[in-house]
């Protein structure tokens, strides 16, 4: 997915008082949510018939490419260093939003693709549930 008009947002506060933003991103990846399943059904079941109840809902991990930018990615190699969660904010071109709590869980080594423009990887996998808001 081309995202050339998404922008992301690093904040300390759900309030995004002064975050860090990031407006070079090129294509986001994943971020699909799953729910576990548990089996629920005992011999007297109507039927027989096993039943499911859902349990567990679990965030998937967004990764983002980048275009490469000196200041930025030394403040996401800080933000990752210090192994703490941030709230992030994606705005999609349409602007829609995406927000939640969570933790960059790697960040790739500045490359240089085929186009030669240096890039590089962030993903980030939500501590919590992430809202979205279609505007």
């Amino acid at each position: 997915m081309h995202s050339f008009d998404t922008k992301l947002e690093v904040s300390d506060d759900v309030g995004f008082s002064s975050p860090t933003e990031i407006t070079k991103v090129r294509s986001i990846e994943g971020g699909e949510d799953k729910a576990t399943m548990s089996a629920s059904h005992h011999l007297r079941s109507t039927n027989a018939i096993k039943t499911k109840d859902i349990g567990m809902l679990e965030e998937g991990a967004r990764t983002y490419q980048i275009l490469y930018d000196k200041t930025i990615y030394a403040a996401l190699r800080t933000i990752y260093r210090a192994r703490t969660a941030k709230y992030f904010r994606e705005t999609l071109p349409d602007s829609s939003t995406l927000i939640g709590l969570g933790a960059i869980s790697s960040i790739g080594k500045p490359t240089a693709p085929d186009d030669d423009e240096m890039m590089f990887t962030l993903e980030v996998t939500p501590t919590a549930g992430w809202d979205f808001t279609a505007s």
